[in-house]
């Protein structure tokens, strides 16, 4: 195979990656519907301008990207599990802001579903924002630890068996990644987490 049909290839499925990226995206309704903490609704398109502005107030001080979801530590057939994603972008010793996303899944079985769940939202967002965001900014830049994927698994509990798993897939990803306690972005996450809802079953048949 040639250099020039090799790089063609690698652009071929560096561009279906993409596209697939956006249809997951668009399915689960993480073009839309995010919000900062004053309560401003955005799109993806404002969420990136959001973060360009910041920027640009002080383009010469240190910051930090970080994509993180975090959810109820619940799971089974007869709940609708709530999952909240967070981008958090820091301005380091000067504090931050935070948008957040939220949607829900009524297939989130056991806690592994919850935790693969929680990897792919951060892991998928990441992606198109990376994308979006290198239109403006270094390509280098984002490719640092300026740019990281917090995960809500660590050495300690239960999520330890998933630790290699959930690291491997965000590394794999062309991210950073920081777990529990370095995680600080699980933290904040956190604070944005809804409980689960039950799913409320009718006892009759419909007519």
């Amino acid at each position: 195979m040639s250099l020039r049909a090799l790089s063609n290839g690698v652009l071929n499925l560096a561009a279906n990656q993409a596209a697939l990226t956006l249809a997951f995206l668009g399915k689960i309704g993480m073009l839309e519907n995010f919000t900062t903490f004053g309560g401003k609704k955005l799109n993806l398109d404002g969420v990136v301008r959001e973060i360009i502005e910041y920027l640009r107030e002080d383009a010469e001080a240190r910051y930090r990207i970080i994509v993180t979801t975090d959810s109820p530590g619940q799971e089974g057939r007869d709940l609708i599990v709530p999952f909240s994603t967070v981008i958090t972008f820091h301005r380091i010793g000067k504090g931050g802001r935070v948008i957040i996303h939220r949607t829900s899944r009524d297939d989130v079985y056991t806690f592994r579903d919850r935790i693969y769940r929680e990897t792919v939202l951060s892991i998928t967002l990441a992606q198109e924002l990376r994308t979006r965001l290198s239109e403006h900014i270094d390509e280098d830049y984002l490719l640092s630890d300026n740019f990281e994927v917090h995960a809500d698994v660590g050495e300690n509990g239960k999520s330890r068996q998933m630790v290699r798993e959930v690291m491997g897939m965000i590394v794999g990803s062309g991210f950073n990644v920081k777990i529990k306690p370095d995680a600080v972005g699980v933290r904040i996450a956190d604070r944005f987490v809804r409980p689960a809802q039950r799913i409320i079953k009718p006892i009759f048949k419909p007519a």
